[in-house]
């Protein structure tokens, strides 16, 4: 999810129209609103909406219905790191950065941050499967195969 994510930053950056730029726009203050006011379920909500309007603005239909797959498929474990102490504040600086770049139209650090951002989820939902003795076996397989997915698709969704 990490590598299509960040692919989606990188064209997000390079490719947003004025109208996806007010979207990426409102859904980010709208997720600093929601931290502010310490509201976890409306900073869950907001924080899809400005993952969905960057995917929206990279303006690839193979890499948007893909990622929302993922992202509906991850939602279970990003529900759950969302709502863990600290997480929304680390999360919103991930996000300035992400913000910050694709508003500069600069595709490669927009790429790099969102990466960034995105693996903290990978890393911390593995980590809670491992505490909880889930069977993880299965996870890491599609982990690992979505990882290699991702990176066959990086070049080609890129030329889209």
């Amino acid at each position: 999810m990490a590598e299509l994510e960040g692919v989606a930053a990188r064209l997000a950056a390079e490719r947003m129209t004025d109208e996806d730029k007010q979207r990426i726009v409102d859904a980010h203050a709208a997720c600093q609103t929601a931290a502010v006011t310490f509201d976890p379920q409306k900073y869950y909500e907001t924080n899809g909406e400005f993952h969905a309007a960057i995917r929206h603005a990279a303006h690839n239909k193979m890499l948007f219905e893909q990622t929302e797959l993922l992202d509906k498929r991850l939602s279970p474990y990003r529900r759950f790191i969302t709502f863990q102490p600290d997480r929304t504040e680390t999360a919103l600086r991930e996000h300035v950065a992400v913000y910050n770049a694709i508003m500069a139209r600069k595709g490669d650090s927009a790429e790099q941050a969102m990466r960034d951002h995105v693996q903290v989820l990978a890393e911390e939902s593995l980590a809670l499967a491992k505490a909880c003795a889930f069977e993880t076996q299965i996870d890491f397989v599609d982990f690992h195969v979505e990882v290699r997915v991702s990176r066959i698709f990086h070049q080609e969704l890129s030329h889209c």
